[in-house]
């Protein structure tokens, strides 16, 4: 019965890899020079007036939108100004049976009462 495993005895001590000759010692050499070959990369001071202006019109848009939004959410709402006046008007429109069942859900609800001792 034959293994389809590799035999590691049957390859030997010998390195399979073969680099030239004073490969290593000339290496860092060889970076160096091919580095100083390349031209740089323009700076990110070069490229700055340009986000400077996108960053501050971001921000700019980003003001001009939440002003506007709070000044539509806040010209729609209601006027409360006349407190419970507005809610015993709608409570005297109901009829009588209505208003029966509302005294009786609502009776004993403590949020109601803390509003109306506020008020």
């Amino acid at each position: 019965m034959e293994s389809n495993r590799f035999n590691f005895n049957q390859v030997g001590k010998q390195m399979p890899y073969n680099v030239p000759e004073n490969f290593f010692d000339r290496l860092e050499e060889n970076i160096l020079a091919q580095t100083k070959e390349i031209t740089p990369v323009p700076s990110a001071m070069s490229c700055r007036p340009l986000l400077r202006i996108q960053t501050i019109g971001s921000a700019l848009l980003a003001i001009a939108a939440s002003l506007t939004l709070f000044f539509v959410l806040y010209t729609h709402r209601p006027d409360t100004s006349n407190g419970l006046a507005c809610i015993e008007q709608a409570f005297n429109s109901l009829n009588t049976e209505d208003q029966n069942f509302l005294i009786e859900t609502y009776q004993d609800d403590l949020f109601i009462e803390e509003q109306v001792n506020v008020e």
